[in-house]
């Protein structure tokens, strides 16, 4: 994803971590005003505060820390309910943490742009570190510090890690989809003699789903909760499909396991139902 470098002052950040860290937790965090405060701020030397990442509610990804240095993002710990910071009372989070700050404030809601941007960035960091996207993982500041309201609601993070765990499944569905078909193979030639029937040895490219093609209707076989979002049951409920309903999906992702099923449908306008609920459970995926 496409990233601008912006820095941070020198008197704000560690430069590497102590020894024996790396970062294991994503932390989420609210500017409490626009990006470009945040840029400035950052480079105020008398701030002594800092993070990794902001993101823009248009969808930028400002950089203000390079991920192999320290940020001061988390430092201050008050009655924390983070599993990873409870285990080790005496570390600061900063050392193996990694901050992503959101333009707004803390009751804003977020833009599509800005949670999309957030998920992308969320799911390369842990990737790249090998971090879990779940709740353990990828908290709210407000986790480590129960005196601030940072970033505003365990709701907004849940969407950010329902979003970032579908992502590598959707991309490897769009990359499939853009792989050309293999081709067939030549027809083999049958020296001069006597004539054998010879058959076209051919290979036919797998049939993959498109990620926008339309799946027909399926029907609700029991109530399902309509989601908006994300496929996740932590992300708002719009609605309650009743049984017999029907639902127009244009893919089927995979999503928050449900009694053992981590399929949805999702339509149209972005909003999603379990699959379990539906009278095609399994779709091909």
């Amino acid at each position: 994803m496409q990233k601008q470098w912006i820095g941070c002052s020198p008197n704000n950040y560690r430069q590497g971590r102590p020894v024996g860290f790396r970062p294991e937790l994503i932390v989420i965090h609210v500017i409490v005003g626009s990006l470009l405060s945040a840029d400035r701020w950052f480079n105020n030397p008398a701030a002594s505060v800092s993070a990794h990442y902001g993101v823009g509610c248009d969808g930028q990804v400002h950089q203000y820390v390079s991920e192999t240095d320290t940020a001061f993002h988390a430092g201050v710990v008050v009655n924390p309910d983070c599993e990873l910071v409870l285990d080790r009372p005496h570390v600061n989070p900063n050392y193996y943490s990694i901050g992503i700050e959101h333009e707004g404030q803390p009751g804003d809601p977020w833009t599509d742009e800005q949670s999309a941007a957030s998920a992308a960035l969320i799911a390369e960091i842990a990737q790249r570190w090998s971090i879990p996207i779940d709740d353990r993982h990828v908290i709210q500041h407000h986790q480590i510090r129960a005196s601030k309201t940072c970033p505003g609601g365990m709701q907004k993070v849940a969407v950010l890690i329902a979003r970032a765990q579908i992502l590598p499944v959707q991309n490897a569905l769009v990359a499939r989809a853009q792989t050309p078909p293999v081709q067939d193979a030549p027809v083999a030639r049958v020296p001069a003699g006597p004539v054998q029937p010879v058959l076209p040895a051919t290979i036919q490219a797998t049939p993959v789903p498109s990620v926008s093609a339309g799946l027909g209707e399926v029907r609700i076989v029991s109530m399902v909760r309509v989601r908006k979002g994300a496929p996740s049951t932590s992300v708002r409920e719009v609605t309650v499909l009743p049984i017999h309903a029907l639902f127009r999906p244009t893919a089927a992702v995979i999503g928050e396991s449900v009694r053992g099923n981590a399929a949805w449908y999702r339509d149209a306008d972005g909003n999603f139902i379990w699959a379990g609920g539906t009278d095609a459970p399994h779709p091909t995926i």
